[in-house]
């Protein structure tokens, strides 16, 4: 992991804060060392896997954002498709 995905990753493993998605119409919170542990689950399947770019798509849910977070600390390239 570089260093700016390492500051990062820290901050958001002992942050009180929280992210707030829109999930079928109601706001949910999701804590930020929560979103920091499943981004680390991705990374670790990306680095496991050989993977160097990961190709996303649908909601900006939980875990499409952990998904870019967890790309973002394994060093793989990340392209997002936006559908109708």
């Amino acid at each position: 992991m570089n260093s700016l995905a390492t500051a990062f990753a820290n901050r958001l493993s002992g942050s009180s804060n929280f992210l707030a998605v829109l999930d079928n119409g109601q706001w949910t919170r999701h804590a930020w060392p929560e979103v920091h542990a499943r981004s680390e689950n991705v990374a670790e399947w990306l680095l496991n896997a050989d993977v160097t770019a990961l190709g996303l798509s649908g909601e900006p849910t939980i875990e499409l954002i952990a998904a870019i977070l967890g790309a973002f600390q394994a060093g793989a390239a990340v392209s997002i498709a936006h559908g109708p």
